[in-house]
């Protein structure tokens, strides 16, 4: 269970990273995932929840909207960078700029909603972004290393999208795409279909993860 709402925003630095990292691992784990990969990826979370909070009120309080988005693009590519050894700055950027865009309008369209400028929103993102950067990442890391085939893992629970079912286990050649619900994915949370009117509803909070071999 995804234990965000239990986040306060009114506590300690140090409390505040605790919570998060308990939260994260809560929602990592579920995954199939090596110890090393659900590190990274409470660890990445981590890194961008506070940019993603402070981007958020930086619009509900009428801040200057490209300054807030190019802060955020900024320590996106930041964080990004200290994971990436295959050099997929210009694909990360690409793709920032599209989920800048999506957050502000989610939030401005939302601004009498607490809970879209809260702290819970940006843990919830910071999860969903650092898995979406960190599967990429991994997936040109297996081609690097000589990986020649991939397994799509779903997590065989009452969650998992009905398009996504029928993938479990399914293994490809790794330069092969997965058609999964009418959108093509190397792997899963791909964005290389994201022009896809059906990407984001395939896409958004998937747990489902890829194994290489």
């Amino acid at each position: 269970m995804w234990y965000l709402d239990n986040i306060n925003v009114v506590r300690s630095e140090d409390s505040k990273k605790k919570q998060s990292a308990t939260a994260y691992k809560e929602y990592f784990s579920v995954m199939n995932l090596t110890a090393e990969q659900l590190r990274r990826r409470v660890k990445m979370a981590q890194e961008l929840e506070d940019a993603l909070f402070m981007l958020f009120l930086a619009w509900f309080y009428e801040a200057n909207e490209d300054e807030a988005e190019e802060r955020f693009i900024d320590k996106y590519l930041d964080t990004v960078g200290k994971y990436d050894d295959v050099g997929l700055e210009g694909d990360f950027t690409e793709y920032i700029v599209l989920l800048a865009a999506s957050l502000y309008n989610s939030t401005m369209n939302n601004k009498d909603d607490p809970y879209f400028t809260s702290y819970d929103r940006a843990t919830f993102v910071a999860a969903n972004e650092a898995n979406t950067a960190l599967n990429k990442i991994e997936y040109h890391e297996a081609i690097k290393g000589g990986m020649k085939y991939k397994i799509w893992h779903t997590e065989q629970d009452l969650r998992v999208r009905p398009t996504h079912v029928p993938h479990d286990g399914e293994m490809i050649p790794i330069d092969d795409v997965f058609q999964v619900g009418g959108v093509k994915f190397r792997f899963p949370k791909d964005t290389l279909d994201q022009a896809n009117p059906q990407w984001l509803h395939e896409s958004a909070n998937c747990r489902c993860s890829a194994e290489y071999v």
